[in-house]
């Protein structure tokens, strides 16, 4: 089995990627492509459990086991944990082999490790919503894209608070074009993939308060990039009304 190393080169081009972005941002406009709390479907967050991932890394020939859920936690408990003062972002995986997923991740661990400022005072946690099909590609997307806490979510209500959606037919054939934008974008990334588990069903980010009251949304676009500039506005938004 050939595991897929991450080259530094990766993290350096959504530097440079991600920096132009934020130089195109203005933090004073209203979010974009964003939407506000109120756009989630009803959910109550104090009846979610999600499950915590052990994955094992480094990755080895030999690794077996790489990825354990241990136990059931209250999914608003885990969403005040991980909040640094101003709040938590749940970043909701389509699928974590998924190409483009594993782009946008990068953007987010970018993000956080280059401009700490940006993200003062929100955590950084991860939705799955499966185990035991794609444990290696799992694994992998924690080492290389998203070193931050994962849960299972095998009821899928952060899913379902997204809406559900599902890639339809035209997503998925421009996936599988070689020369729509999205796959020319995967492959100029160099990152790789592979096509196991349920990648129909769409993510997104929900950006929580400090209280653990979702205040915004994106829904993801799986042919799209990760509004980088607006995620960062709102979360100077709630940082300013505390």
């Amino acid at each position: 089995m050939k595991y897929d190393k991450a080259p530094s080169k990766h993290i350096i081009e959504s530097n440079i990627k991600l920096q132009m972005i934020m130089r195109d941002s203005e933090l004073t406009k209203a979010p974009g492509i964003m939407l506000p709390s109120n756009a989630l479907k009803e959910i109550d967050w104090n009846a979610t459990t999600l499950q915590p991932l052990s994955i094992k890394c480094p990755l080895d020939e030999n690794s077996g086991g790489l990825v354990e859920a241990r136990g059931e936690v209250s999914g608003k408990e885990m969403i005040m944990h991980h909040s640094k003062g101003y709040g938590s972002i749940a970043y909701v995986i389509r699928r974590p082999g998924c190409p483009n997923c594993r782009i946008q991740a990068l953007h987010l661990r970018v993000l956080a490790l280059m401009y700490p400022s940006a993200l003062k005072g929100f955590g950084l946690f991860g939705i799955v919503k499966e185990v035991g099909v794609d444990d290696i590609g799992l694994a992998e997307f924690y080492e290389h894209y998203f070193p931050y806490p994962l849960y299972v979510n095998e009821d899928r209500s952060y899913y379902n608070a997204l809406g559900n959606r599902c890639m339809g037919v035209t997503e998925m054939l421009r996936a599988l074009n070689p020369c729509s934008k999205v796959s020319k974008t995967i492959r100029g990334s160099g990152i790789q993939g592979n096509s196991l588990g349920e990648g129909k069903v769409l993510g997104g980010i929900i950006i929580f308060d400090a209280d653990g009251k979702p205040k915004y949304m994106y829904e993801e676009d799986s042919a799209g990039e990760l509004p980088v500039g607006d995620i960062i506005t709102c979360l100077e938004s709630i940082r300013s009304n505390i």
